[in-house]
């Protein structure tokens, strides 16, 4: 499950020869063209964050130009506010913008998980939770800050679990635990994302055939619903749109489809000849004013404009590192970039 990303300084350090060689040179780089057609230069004026992981490959692309600037600061998500780029995922945000939920493994006792808030004006940080076990956060809503508990040393503890914590008073409680053997889908055992009211986990059956299955847990009575099952394939959650629809890419039998989920099996095909998906996560797409925002598995950004059904427009692309040769000292790195934050 990927819901935080662990340290990545020595990776980071480790690759800075690389970047050095590879991005300097593309850091000014334009438009680009795409095998399957001419980048389109958009109307519209702004600037477009995008992050990378690991961290210092992405930058910004200006519109109508479509010109991408690289910024070695850069990493999840970037918070135009206050300028600056955060190493958390923006669904870790607070409601109000101005801090942010993490959660850091406390390796000398008391041992378990501290789940913390950081202030971003100050960039001062407390702890609100010391959770016994191991825990990460998903996400921040109006409701509190939600967590998953991984494990724990109470021997009747069956996770993972998801739990909601009151940011100001301190207050916990379950959310949903993990269902019994034969009761229900295993739950935030593979990946595990917060978007549109709800936390998404894909998952399998506890007993063959092995498929992937999209499950929708509500955070107001915390019940899993079945949205989506890949027949013989995979399935990834790339972002949600402004009603909190997700953005669903299907691999199945040989074939790649980005379609948009309305419900449970309702399913709208979107247009995306050319477009490579990334096939981890966290979530690389984001949706605000001007239509949602895609990053590719080769850097090339694209975007589907408000109301449209149609297609992916291709619109700009981040220059990627080669990716390192698993005999290098560097490791084999692959760089996933996404969508930071909205264009403004």
């Amino acid at each position: 499950m990927i819901t935080q990303l662990p340290p990545i300084r020595t990776v980071e350090k480790a690759r800075a020869l690389v970047l050095a060689i590879s991005l300097l040179s593309a850091a000014g780089c334009g438009a680009l063209q795409s095998s399957h057609g001419h980048q389109v230069t958009l109307s519209l004026s702004c600037r477009l964050p995008v992050g990378s992981l690991p961290a210092g490959v992405g930058g910004f692309i200006d519109f109508p130009g479509g010109k991408f600037l690289r910024d070695p600061q850069s990493a999840s998500s970037y918070d135009s506010a206050s300028g600056r780029w955060l190493a958390v995922p923006r669904a870790m945000i607070s409601p109000d913008g101005a801090s942010y939920a993490t959660s850091e493994f406390n390796k000398v006792p008391p041992y378990g998980t501290s789940i913390r808030i950081v202030e971003m004006a100050s960039d001062s940080e407390r702890a609100v939770w010391t959770v016994e076990g191991t825990a990460a956060v998903v996400g921040w809503t109006p409701g509190g800050i939600y967590l998953i508990r991984y494990a724990s040393h109470d021997a009747n503890f069956v996770g993972p679990q998801l739990w909601v914590l009151d940011p100001t008073t301190g207050e916990r409680r379950l959310v949903i635990p993990q269902p019994k053997l034969g009761t229900g889908l295993p739950l935030f055992k593979a990946w595990t994302a917060m978007g549109g009211d709800a936390v998404w986990s894909k998952t399998v059956p506890d007993a063959p055939p092995s498929t992937d299955i999209l499950e929708r847990v509500d955070l107001s009575n915390g019940h899993s619903v079945t949205w989506l099952k890949a027949a013989q394939g995979e399935l990834d959650v790339l972002g949600w749109d402004e009603q909190g629809h997700p953005f669903v890419v299907i691999r199945d039998e040989g074939s790649v489809r980005l379609v948009r989920l309305l419900g449970p099996n309702q399913t709208v095909p979107i247009g995306s000849d050319g477009f490579t998906p990334p096939g981890t996560m966290p979530p690389s797409e984001l949706t605000d004013e001007h239509g949602a925002w895609f990053a590719a598995d080769d850097g090339s950004i694209w975007l589907l404009r408000p109301g449209s059904q149609a297609a992916l427009t291709r619109v700009g692309a981040v220059p990627l590192p080669p990716a390192a040769s698993p005999q290098s000292d560097v490791g084999f790195v692959l760089t996933q970039v996404l969508i930071a934050g909205p264009c403004k």
